[in-house]
């Protein structure tokens, strides 16, 4: 029987050093790769086995193999090996894609066969965001965001899978969830798709209850949630007020009279006549303003009004802290959150941070400066009237940079964009009684008669205590070649030195992803923001081998290791103004093979957040059956490795096409009866006159095998009966009673 090869790519994104195999040799396989990487598809053992084929995607010949030289090759990115028998495709692009064939020929050029394999490529998920809103009814929405191919989206909270309980909302397969109000925990979101998976976690404390909104009072003020709810307290009873009405600007939102709601009821804004309240569910902006409500006694005589101003703010989202070492030492942190009128406050190691601890003196902005050598548990907290967020840190104190000398010509310096730069012109003002610093030929400041002439700017002071200048609030265009001119007490030039500086944007902080390849290497990204950044790796201590890398260079932000490496690992980013780093403990991949929900999966995961097996490892057995004589007999056995890993449907193609073929006989045998049936009646007459004639029988039946169950799709056993002849016609009356029984008559003339 013929055998193809056919190669589905359907391109989707690995690392581009990575050239995972793919066994192209058995029928029916599948492979997932990655897009801009390689792939090498071994195609057979040895190009003796096949010594001509034509390799071809959507009919389009790519690759034909004849003599033992390639005849022609449409695409230089497409190499042959002969030596081991696979083709590689390298720097995988999306319009790959598409069906691939090997045609095999003999040595006489007579097809011998062909197979197919499908490749799946996709881009690997991106290492996962966490945000988190506390909503009006204390419940509290997580939003986990990742970017990648056919993300798929777990969660679980200190460690098992959420529980109607917990969750407010049922479904935890998409990206955003709302847990029910005092939850709080360890909270795990885990993001796959079938060649990568990343995850991120967070500690959750529970949103804090908001008081409700009293009305009774006039002139109160209330605060709510956009999106949320708010309840208003209006009245105790509604014996005290027998008629209101409540106003929105010109608007009547509600009245009461007699005892009910006069005006058309609004399912936004139900009225409580039990407790006296009101509430606004799914809040606008628009909700905004001033409530007002009329009272009346039970005659209609107005009693009196009261007015209320209700204010609907979007809550802060969860923070993200970042922080970067400046030139000084100091060390900026920015702490960022989104959400109507922020208001932000900071604590060092339990207490508010003083004067001695900050470099900037406000703590009421989202950034501060911290001086030299502080460290310590750091806190940004983030409020306003509605809710709530905060995000900690462990800070080490930045190593103090040197300051800038410009006593020697030729100096160059890096200055932080943002920060400021001290700058050592001389050790005594003395020695140079009149100088002037320029850069790029224009003068900043001129220095005679121990003064600064002309008048000083803020932003670059001169200290004649020790001879240096500082510039302060650096930006880009700070950068540049300054320039020194010196003169003595007559107003002669004695010389001139130059200094480069360039300003430059430190490194943010670090993230830190890790995704399993399909071969059992993790990939770890490290993403850092700024000008220039050069990265180093250490793990446990020690810089990354050879042994432990895939990838040889460690300089870059992404490397690959190799299977079952795992331990502390630490990205370093610096570059000539700062540094940052960020660590993670490591636990490896590991191969998973079970079914989950229905579906098989084979594929490596992290180990620490394997969330994918959710039932028993289970391998479908497989069915053989051998034909002896004219009875067939079944073995059925577990998946072993002889199954060499392939999907159960394609173990199953014999048994299959086993019974494709019976039920093929069966229906062949039926229009055959049907066929004759017919015949017979158009030729009855010529039949009685014809003696001679002679019937053809052929017996075809289709047993049951016992103890067999109906619903199982197994082959059937074939019996064949006798072919009589006769000079007589034999004409069948009525059918044989006989079970699973189909007749076919084939009459033959003389």
């Amino acid at each position: 029987m013929k055998a193809v090869i056919k190669l589905q790519l359907i391109l989707i994104g690995v690392c581009s050093a990575v050239k995972p195999s793919c066994d192209g040799r058995q029928n029916g396989a599948q492979c997932f790769r990655v897009l801009g990487g390689a792939v090498d598809v071994q195609l057979m053992d040895n190009v003796l086995q096949i010594p001509r084929f034509r390799w071809k995607r959507n009919n389009s010949v790519i690759l034909y193999w004849r003599n033992n030289r390639v005849i022609t090759r449409k695409d230089d990115r497409i190499p042959f090996f002969p030596i081991n028998g696979s083709v590689r495709i390298n720097d995988l692009r999306r319009n790959d894609s598409g069906e691939y064939k090997i045609e095999m020929f003999d040595r006489n050029g007579k097809n011998t066969g062909w197979k197919t394999l499908q490749l799946f490529v996709q881009a690997p998920v991106s290492s996962v965001q966490l945000a988190h809103d506390c909503l009006s009814q204390l419940q509290m929405k997580v939003s986990c965001v990742s970017q990648g191919d056919s993300p798929q989206y777990s969660w679980t909270l200190d460690g098992h899978t959420l529980t109607d309980s917990e969750l407010f909302s049922r479904n935890t397969r998409t990206n955003i969830i709302v847990l029910r109000q005092n939850i709080s925990g360890h909270l795990v979101c885990s993001v796959r798709n079938q060649i990568s998976n990343s995850s991120k976690e967070m500690n959750l404390n529970y949103c804090v209850e908001k008081t409700s909104c009293d009305g009774r009072q006039h002139g109160a003020q209330c605060f709510a949630n956009l999106r949320g709810a708010v309840d208003i307290q209006l009245t105790n009873n509604v014996s005290e007020i027998p008629r209101f009405t409540w106003i929105k600007g010109n608007s009547i939102i509600l009245k009461w009279r007699k005892k009910k709601i006069v005006t058309p009821k609004n399912d936004r804004i139900p009225f409580f006549p039990s407790n006296g309240s009101v509430r606004i569910n799914d809040l606008t902006r628009t909700d905004s303003g001033e409530y007002k409500i009329d009272m009346f006694d039970e005659d209609g005589y107005m009693m009196g009004c009261r007015t209320l101003q209700l204010f609907v703010q979007a809550p802060v989202s969860s923070v993200q802290l970042s922080h970067d070492c400046l030139s000084q030492g100091q060390m900026k942190v920015s702490c960022v959150s989104q959400g109507d009128s922020p208001q932000y406050s900071w604590t060092l190691d339990g207490h508010t941070l003083t004067d001695s601890e900050l470099f900037s003196r406000n703590t009421e902005t989202n950034i501060i400066v911290l001086r030299q050598n502080i460290s310590g548990h750091l806190v940004c907290s983030v409020r306003n009237q509605v809710s709530n967020s905060s995000k900690e840190m462990n800070l080490n104190d930045c190593a103090l940079e040197p300051s800038c000398d410009g006593r020697q010509n030729g100096a160059q310096c890096f200055g932080v964009l943002g920060g400021a730069v001290d700058v050592q012109l001389m050790d005594d003002v003395s020695e140079i009684p009149r100088f002037k610093w320029n850069i790029n030929n224009s003068a900043i400041f001129f220095w005679k008669n121990n003064k600064v002439v002309p008048s000083k700017d803020d932003r670059i002071p001169f200290f004649p205590s020790n001879g240096s200048v500082r510039i302060n609030d650096l930006t880009r265009t700070d950068s540049g070649e300054y320039e020194l001119e010196m003169f003595d007490g007559n107003g002669k030039n004695i010389g001139w030195r130059t200094l480069q500086l360039f300003v430059k944007a430190p490194v943010s902080s670090v993230q830190l992803s890790h995704d399993c390849l399909s071969q059992g290497q993790m990939k770890v990204s490290c993403v850092s923001q700024g000008d220039s950044p050069q990265y180093s790796w250490t793990l446990d201590g020690h810089t990354l081998t050879d042994s432990e890398l895939f990838s040889r260079n460690t300089e870059t932000n992404i490397i690959v290791l190799r299977q079952n490496i795992s331990g502390h690992l630490v990205c370093s980013v610096r570059n000539q103004v700062s540094n940052s780093s960020k660590e993670m403990n490591l636990a490896g991949c590991g191969f998973i093979n079970c079914t989950s929900n229905g579906t098989q999966i084979a594929k490596w995961v992290y180990k620490e957040n394997n969330t994918l097996c959710v039932e028993p490892t289970t391998v479908p057995p497989t069915t053989k059956y051998t034909s002896v004589g004219k009875k067939t007999q079944s073995n059925t056995s577990a998946s072993s490795p002889n199954d060499n890993g392939h999907p159960w449907y394609i173990r199953l193609l014999p048994v299959m096409g086993g019974v494709l073929a019976a039920l093929v006989i069966v229906l062949i045998a039926s229009i055959a009866f049907i066929c004759v049936h017919k015949k017979k009646k158009n030729t009855k007459a010529v039949e009685k006159e014809e003696d001679d004639q002679e019937m053809t029988y052929a017996d075809v039946r289709i047993v049951k095998k016992q103890g067999r169950r109906v619903e199982k799709s197994e082959e059937a056993d074939v019996e064949y009966g006798q072919v009589k002849f006769s000079k007589k016609p034999r004409i069948s009356q009525t059918n044989p009673t006989v079970d699973d029984t189909v007749y076919a008559q084939v009459r033959k003339g003389r």
